[in-house]
């Protein structure tokens, strides 16, 4: 039962799509204090809060809805909590998030390409983009749904695949991994 184990691991985790990483990148230069305040001016200008928190609702709206069709009945309140827990968790990361941006723009921007970014930010044609662009990602993660829903199967067979030659599965273990995908994943249906 330990090679079962072994299988689920890698799966259960790409499923849930979670990634962390050791940050072992030096402490940055201290930053310029101009750059700095035309990051905050932009920033500010452009909403990012409500920007940030308007695209993580679009992100788990699709994921969720995408899933959660696949996954059986008894696994949807699983998902449905988690998927709450993790969107507030991450709505509470936002000022940090924020924060972290207003520093890479000083760091990573010229003082002039900040200038221009924060006139543009002001304009009437960057405050009309900046309103739409919660419709425009939306509109982007909906057209997207369909490829995602087509490639995920894939990658979980493949995922089966590569992890039951790591763990030496059995011919049954494989078998029950795929069952479980298969249930979880339907394999799209070919027109007759």
């Amino acid at each position: 039962m330990h090679k079962l184990t072994a299988v689920l691991g890698p799966i259960f985790a790409l499923a849930i799509a979670g990634a962390a990483w050791a940050d072992t990148t030096p402490a940055p230069a201290p930053l310029d204090p101009v750059k700095l305040d035309l990051a905050r001016q932009i920033i500010a200008t452009t909403d990012a809060r409500k920007q940030t928190e308007a695209m993580f609702d679009t992100i788990f709206s699709n994921t969720d809805s995408l899933v959660s069709r696949a996954m059986p009945q008894a696994s949807r309140e699983f998902l449905q909590q988690f998927s709450q827990d993790y969107r507030q968790d991450l709505r509470s990361m936002v000022p940090q998030m924020i924060d972290l941006t207003i520093e890479t723009y000083a760091r990573d921007l010229t003082e002039t390409e900040l200038r221009d970014m924060l006139a543009w930010s002001q304009s009437a044609s960057g405050r009309s983009i900046q309103a739409k662009l919660p419709t425009i990602t939306k509109d982007v993660l909906a057209g997207e749904q369909p490829m995602m829903a087509a490639l995920l199967p894939k990658i979980m067979h493949q995922t089966i695949d590569r992890a039951c030659e790591e763990a030496k599965c059995t011919a049954d273990e494989r078998q029950t991994m795929v069952a479980m995908m298969n249930q979880m994943f339907p394999p799209a249906k070919r027109p007759d």
